[in-house]
């Protein structure tokens, strides 16, 4: 019933108290503009229960999950169509 992806990065990470900043929408200049859009984008579609889960920390990379539901009322493809490998 749910999609889930998740993105290892073994680079250097993200103080945690940054990212919750970031992703609450207190950020300067476009730092984690992209990460903060995805989030809220999600929530809006899919409601509270999706979007993006963040792990981090200083010199650990970061591990990134997204969980969506398969199929949602409302929600299609532009094309209406359902992308192959999908039942």
């Amino acid at each position: 019933a749910e999609a889930m992806v998740t993105i290892d990065d073994d680079g250097v990470g993200m103080d945690p108290a940054v990212l919750r900043r970031i992703l609450a929408g207190e950020r300067t200049g476009s730092a984690g503009i992209g990460l903060s859009n995805v989030d809220e984008r999600l929530r809006q579609v899919y409601g509270d229960d999706y979007g993006l889960v963040i792990e981090t920390g200083v010199g650990a990379g970061m591990k990134i999950t997204v969980r969506v539901p398969k199929y949602r009322a409302g929600v299609h493809s532009s094309s209406g169509r359902r992308p192959t490998g999908f039942p």
